[in-house]
């Protein structure tokens, strides 16, 4: 075999695994709502399009400020600029609630050295770049330690957080990740990447290929829903990080009965 033949092999095998991942992250980003950069949530917080992740600022009071998850440019830049908007700083910020450790969501958090950031404690070493998620890109990628975070407060399932005049639940929802959150502020319900919002309003899985436990998730959201309706737990929005909001509990409703 001729050392070109040799060549056009091996760039032919570089070339089928390049398509083949395009593939499957076109099957991950295509065909989802779009996540609008300054949609503002049930009247209070706006959403921040840190490139393809959302960042939520929350109004506290006086100035002051909460944000659901940090993005995933370690500069911050998107955030930064929104809280100028407001005539803020990122001192403005006195809590960090991360839906989950992973780096797209935590990289942004060294830029709030006044905050507190809260998190559950299953996925603390992941924030921190000790541990690798255990999806399968998780594995492949191993541990991500150029964007990391350290969770500086343990969340208990079902507490209710208070930052200023703002209050902030955390309901527990392992699946995505070991410490996946669902957090609850102003009638707005953030999933993080534990669920995918669809053009036509529908309500699907996350991406397997990030996901750890893509059965225990769905038993987390199923738990979860019929929590909410147990309780009567007002939900007018729910938010999502990597895809546009939804008005009312109707298409997680239709999702918990598809799955259940």
């Amino acid at each position: 075999m001729t050392a070109r033949r040799v060549f056009r092999i091996f760039a032919g095998l570089v070339l089928l695994v390049i398509v083949a991942f395009a593939a499957l992250f076109a099957s991950v980003f295509v065909g989802n709502r779009k996540l609008e950069d300054g949609a503002v949530l049930n009247g209070h917080a706006l959403t921040v399009n840190d490139g393809y992740v959302g960042i939520f600022l929350l109004p506290a009071g006086e100035g002051t400020y909460a944000i659901i998850d940090c993005g995933n440019d370690r500069e911050g830049k998107a955030i930064r600029a929104a809280l100028e908007k407001r005539g803020a700083t990122v001192d403005a910020v006195r809590a960090v609630f991360l839906t989950h450790g992973h780096p797209d969501h935590i990289a942004g958090c060294v830029a709030f050295a006044k905050a507190d950031v809260y998190a559950f404690e299953a996925d603390a070493p992941l924030a921190a770049g000790s541990i690798a998620a255990k999806s399968p890109m998780g594995k492949l990628a191993g541990k991500q330690t150029a964007k990391t975070a350290t969770v500086t407060k343990f969340l208990k399932d079902g507490e209710t957080v208070t930052v200023g005049d703002l209050q902030v639940r955390a309901f527990a929802i392992p699946g995505h990740t070991a410490g996946a959150a669902a957090l609850l502020a102003k009638d707005v319900l953030y999933v993080g990447d534990s669920l995918t919002s669809k053009p036509d309003g529908a309500i699907t899985d996350p991406p397997w290929i990030f996901t750890d436990d893509l059965a225990e998730n769905r038993r987390s959201m199923i738990a979860l829903y019929d929590r909410l309706q147990k309780e009567s737990v007002p939900v007018k929005t729910i938010a999502f990080s990597h895809t546009g909001a939804l008005e009312g509990t109707a298409a997680l409703g239709e999702y918990v009965r598809r799955v259940r």
